[in-house]
């Protein structure tokens, strides 16, 4: 998710990571997200990543619905 433009970044033989724009503000998600030094980014919590997906209407075929129980 990100609060400007959507964009789809091309990674290759990896794939590719899409950032889909949000109205949502930070501060309403801030609880949500923890800052990765080693990375330089924000990480949304699991509980957010799946309330995302559902918003945005993405596949949760690969989400292990066992272990999103033990995370959320």
């Amino acid at each position: 998710m990100t609060s400007g433009r959507s964009h789809v970044v091309d990674c290759g033989n990896y794939g590719h990571i899409e950032l889909v724009h949000t109205a949502q503000r930070p501060d309403d998600v801030s609880h949500e997200l923890t800052y990765d030094p080693d990375r330089r980014l924000w990480r949304a919590s699991v509980r957010q990543s799946l309330r995302d997906m559902k918003a945005t209407r993405r596949s949760l075929d690969l989400v292990d619905e066992e272990a999103l129980r033990e995370l959320v």
